[in-house]
């Protein structure tokens, strides 16, 4: 088994080491909301010999 480094992304903008936190927010007083965002998707089913197809967003992006 191998063990691989932590890596945690960086919430509050203010990292010197974007797209990887440095611990600024806690300098920063920075408190994430606790909130979780959920998006229902849609189960993938892979179509053998089939050319891929895009689908669009639910949110819009």
């Amino acid at each position: 088994l191998e063990t691989l480094p932590r890596a945690t992304l960086c919430r509050c903008g203010q990292s010197n080491n974007k797209p990887f936190c440095d611990n600024q927010h806690l300098a920063a007083g920075f408190r994430a909301p606790g909130v979780l965002f959920r998006v229902q998707l849609s189960p993938v089913r892979p179509q053998l010999d089939q050319p891929m197809s895009k689908a669009e967003d639910p949110r819009g992006r």
